[in-house]
């Protein structure tokens, strides 16, 4: 139960609202693992998805975060070139 708390607490710091449905949650903890780097594919067959097609559909939202750090990743990776 302390888990799930902690995930709304997290959920609604990121919505910035205090006001949540549960598909809000269900939207939130699958779209984490692509905010932290799974592959989609990955998620994809975890939820049980026939198509990628589907979790990109549903789940495919990126946090402002992860875009940043996927720039900066990026950005390193030419420099070393």
């Amino acid at each position: 139960m302390l888990i799930l708390a902690k995930s709304l607490s997290l959920y609604q710091q990121t919505a910035k609202t205090s006001k949540w449905l549960p598909t809000d949650y269900q939207k939130y903890k699958n779209s984490t693992p692509l905010n932290n780097g799974v592959p989609i594919g990955i998620v994809s067959r975890i939820l049980g998805h026939a198509s990628i097609k589907t979790t990109e559909k549903a789940y495919a939202f990126l946090l402002d975060k992860t875009i940043d750090d996927a720039m900066l990743s990026f950005e390193k990776k030419m420099q070393e070139l």
